[in-house]
């Protein structure tokens, strides 16, 4: 590897071999002077004039190629300036946008990481709260009751009409395939042909008893299923059931 491919400047590689030229002609200077010492007087200055010719010649040769370089030097320097100062701006905006980007990234892993922290201490106090509310000391209960009967709680769909479907689900346990909406049109029959006997625990929003048309309204909406505009079943309904059914329903 040449020193200019090592990073020296042209001017530092122009004096280096410069040096080694004038060191090489010293000795060969000293060459010449053994030689002419064994000569007459016109061969001594012979000898002498000679290597003053060579070493003028040289230092002609080494000014000028000293000029020229310096010269070359002014022209290139500006667009070798230029062009370290664009890789320097580079790798300043490369590293910008590393950090940066690298600051994004931290944040948004801290910022996740401070969600799951959240998320797991609110479902740990989920946890807790289930332990001691209503719900689960309700549930517990129920279990603890079902469980020496042999019975079990099974998950019904809270649509809007999980009272016929659970009414339904018993039913076919017992061999008799039923479904939620024949339950619902059952039971506002056996309402429908009982009036008088659901009427006095029917009212309407404001306490009054229903009138006829609010009471056929009523009938009408135990008939629709939950998706179609019929409401949640009820006691009156499930009293219902257990009337036109035979059947013995516990709650």
């Amino acid at each position: 590897m040449s020193d200019e491919e090592g990073g020296d400047s042209p001017m530092e590689v122009l004096l280096s071999r410069q040096r080694k030229e004038k060191k090489d002609l010293q000795a060969k200077f000293v060459m010449m002077k053994k030689t002419a010492k064994s000569g007459n007087k016109k061969q001594q200055k012979e000898s002498q004039e000679e290597m003053g010719r060579m070493e003028k010649e040289m230092d002609e040769r080494h000014k000028k190629e000293h000029d020229e370089c310096k010269e070359q030097n002014k022209t290139e320097t500006p667009a070798e300036e230029k062009k370290e100062e664009k890789e320097e701006e580079k790798e300043e905006v490369t590293f910008y946008k590393e950090k940066t980007t690298k600051g994004k990234n931290q944040k948004r892993l801290e910022r996740k990481a401070e969600e799951r922290k959240k998320a797991a201490e609110a479902a740990s106090i989920d946890a807790e709260a289930a332990k001691t509310s209503m719900r689960t000391i309700e549930m517990k209960a129920v279990v603890e009751a079902l469980v020496p009967r042999g019975l079990c709680l099974v998950d019904i769909p809270p649509d809007g009409d999980c009272l016929f479907h659970a009414v339904a689900h018993q039913l076919t346990l017992g061999g008799k395939e039923s479904k939620g909406a024949d339950l619902r049109r059952k039971a506002a029959s056996f309402i429908r042909s009982h009036k008088d006997e659901f009427l006095p625990f029917l009212s309407s929003e404001d306490g009054d008893i229903l009138d006829e048309f609010q009471f056929e309204e009523y009938c009408v909406k135990v008939e629709k299923e939950a998706s179609s505009g019929g409401h949640w079943g009820g006691e009156p309904e499930l009293r219902a059931l257990a009337e036109a059914l035979e059947r013995k329903i516990e709650v």
